[in-house]
């Protein structure tokens, strides 16, 4: 197994407790796909236009058409910038590359919630944990007959976001001369580095994961009371200055170096406040995975710039929650289709060595840095508010026996590529140190291009998982639904400007939402239909 993660896919499945790695190839279309392509300018802007006849009134379209002449004068700042995108677009792999600053809890990393499972024991929620990472593997996907980039999934395990002054850097070791045979593991704030293979070469069996995972959360019963993992969670330029503090010092440096050169981090988390119903229940566990809860529960027990899977142990109500929280989307599909109660863990006869307890020295100026953390940290976390429910009505065969797009039905798909590409011009004059173009702070751009109040986004999924998407900015809502045959399961959340101004209601929208999809089927019931 010295390979593996020089392999793309990964299929993972339960056999006489072990684990089995299964490595199929699929980035065989890679080299032939086409790099995307930089727009036309001109036809860029012409399309912008026809886009805000639709509601400017005729001076403000007059004003904006004359600030888009300018834009487009030979020689001038957009044929500047166009140039300097297409020079990108040669260099690199995507053009739009914004460099957002912003943190990444909230406003940029997504995540999967998944259906709970009632087991009661510690064990038996570690070993179920263990064996859920069940999935076939993913054969290369197409789209209208052409493949698609399959790269992503390359770069799900041994990655790391690395802070930087200006941009970001991902650190990417699994096709190195010497990748990664450890996860990390984090439990009340404090990181441990588990080998998941034995002397000989093979994986741990699950017995033996379960045996080091218990040694971890018996050997960190208290709760850290600097959790570094809570820096992570700060504007990239500010996680920078600390990220430099922290290399300063050689055990840090060395602790930093594991845990970005680990396979993946594994956050085992106790219980949120016990809650009344099912409701609440529901957003407990979207604020557990979505950003820890706040530095007063387990926002602190993770490590945001790399991969995370979040457990939920020892949850008071008996249940379990398993969560999936990762800065790439789509990456696992989990199977929760084996109902056995699990069977007594056997210790290994063979001695496991202890998992290695991660060091950090705390200076007095990297535990202000973690304090301002948390006091960030908790000033977002007041302003997200979420409503999750199940719309029981109908699902995707009743629409579908009504010859229409289950998506379709559920809403209309924006498109947004002339965004995509103004966007990337604003960028491109950052970059090159260009004053900002009037066009873009022109108010008829603001009221098109700079504040959209709806995202939505569907999940695929027969086990009921949600998806939680970015907030990308304060007012907006996200809404993430999966169709399943007889029932849709709907996430509203809402980002506030700030904890005093409250006019974004989940729950509201929740409602209305549930209305419209009643009326629409209700429409089409009392509508003949008429053959074509």
């Amino acid at each position: 197994h010295s390979d593996f993660l020089s392999k793309t896919k990964m299929k993972l499945f339960i056999k006489n407790s072990k684990l089995n790695v299964i490595f199929p190839l699929n980035l065989s279309q890679l080299k032939t796909l086409p790099k995307p392509t930089v727009p036309p300018l001109k036809r860029t802007c012409e399309l912008y236009l026809s886009s805000l006849e639709t509601f400017l009134q005729p001076e403000e379209l007059n004003h904006t058409k004359k600030l888009v002449e300018e834009f487009l004068i030979p020689g001038g700042v957009g044929e500047t910038l166009q140039k300097g995108l297409e020079r990108r677009a040669c260099n690199t792999e995507n053009w739009l590359e914004c460099l957002k600053r912003k943190p990444l809890v909230v406003l940029l990393n997504f995540g999967i919630l998944c259906t709970r499972k009632d087991i009661r024991d510690k064990q038996g929620q570690i070993r179920f944990h263990l064996c859920m990472f069940c999935s076939d593997t993913l054969p290369v996907e197409y789209m209208k007959g052409k493949p698609l980039c399959m790269k992503q999934y390359e770069q799900v395990f041994s990655s790391c976001r690395i802070p930087g002054a200006k941009r970001d850097s991902l650190l990417f070791l699994a096709k190195s001369s010497n990748p990664p045979k450890h996860i990390t593991v984090v439990h009340n704030g404090q990181f441990f580095l588990l080998d998941i293979y034995n002397s000989d070469g093979t994986l741990l069996t699950v017995d033996q994961l379960c045996v080091q995972l218990d040694r971890i959360c018996n050997s960190s019963l208290q709760t850290s009371m600097d959790p570094v993992g809570i820096l992570t969670t700060q504007r990239r330029d500010v996680w920078n200055k600390s990220y430099i503090s922290l290399m300063q010092d050689e055990t840090n440096k060395e602790s930093l170096s594991a845990i970005e050169s680990s396979i993946l981090t594994l956050c085992l988390d106790g219980p949120m406040p016990p809650v009344s119903d099912e409701r609440m229940h529901r957003k407990a566990a979207f604020f557990q995975m979505f950003h820890g809860g706040g530095s007063q529960w387990y926002s602190g027990n993770r490590w945001f710039d790399k991969g995370c899977l979040v457990f939920r142990l020892l949850a008071q109500s008996g249940s379990l929650i398993p969560i999936l929280f990762h800065p790439k989307y789509h990456v696992f599909y989990f199977v929760y289709r084996n109902k056995e109660t699990p069977h007594m863990i056997q210790t290994p006869s063979d001695p496991l060595p202890m998992p290695q307890k991660l060091h950090f020295n705390i200076t007095p100026e990297i535990k202000q840095d973690i304090e301002e953390a948390k006091q960030h940290l908790d000033t977002v976390v007041q302003n997200v508010d979420v409503e999750i429910t199940v719309f029981n009505h109908f699902g995707k065969n009743a629409i579908k026996a009504r010859k229409m797009s289950p998506d379709a039905f559920v809403q209309m798909a924006i498109q947004l590529a002339v965004a995509e590409h103004l966007m990337g011009l604003m960028c491109q004059a950052s970059e090159e140190n260009i004053p900002m173009p009037d066009v873009f702070t022109d108010t008829s751009f603001c009221k098109t291009l700079d504040f959209f109040h709806v995202t939505t986004s569907q999940l695929s999924s027969n086990t009921g998982c949600l998806t939680c998407n970015t907030l990308d900015q304060p007012g907006t809502y996200d809404v993430g639904y999966s169709i399943m045959d007889s029932h849709i399961d709907c996430r509203v959340s809402s980002l506030e400007a700030s904890n005093t101004c409250k006019e974004k209601d989940p729950a509201r929208l929740s409602r209305a939402l549930e209305d419209a999809l009643l009326d629409m089927m209700t429409l089409l019931e009392e509508t003949p239909r008429v053959d074509p």
